[in-house]
């Protein structure tokens, strides 16, 4: 098991990250609230159609609210484009507590991400 942790002060708001990779698995927590919010579930799908990926890759990603409200539209599609931002491996578990989710806060969560990369 691999794990790293992080925090940052983004927009005024101190953001804590940890990342664990463990042999069956990887966990990334992203909360700005001191505790842990929704979770979300990331499975990687093979694309019949690579070249609608538009890069070529073969990739897209299934995301499945496991704890927390489904009605929860801006962390699920936080967690989307983490994922897809990423490039996360399957059997990922995300979990966000974020008080913004704006494009510009989620372009730096998913640097802080890369910095403290285990996969």
């Amino acid at each position: 098991m691999v794990f790293r942790t992080s925090a940052a002060v983004i927009d005024g708001t101190m953001t804590d990250l940890v990342v664990s990779d463990f042999d069956d698995g990887l966990l990334i927590v992203v909360s700005q609230y001191k505790k842990p919010g929704a979770f979300f579930r990331v499975q990687k799908m093979v694309v019949d159609h690579p070249q609608d990926m538009g890069d070529g890759s073969p990739q897209a990603y299934a995301i499945r609210t496991m704890f927390g409200s489904d009605f929860e539209d801006r962390l699920f599609s936080a967690a989307n484009f983490l994922a897809e931002d990423l490039l996360l491996p399957d059997n990922t578990v995300i979990s966000l507590a974020l008080r913004d989710s704006s494009p510009k806060v989620l372009k730096i969560v998913s640097q802080m991400i890369r910095k403290n990369k285990t996969w």
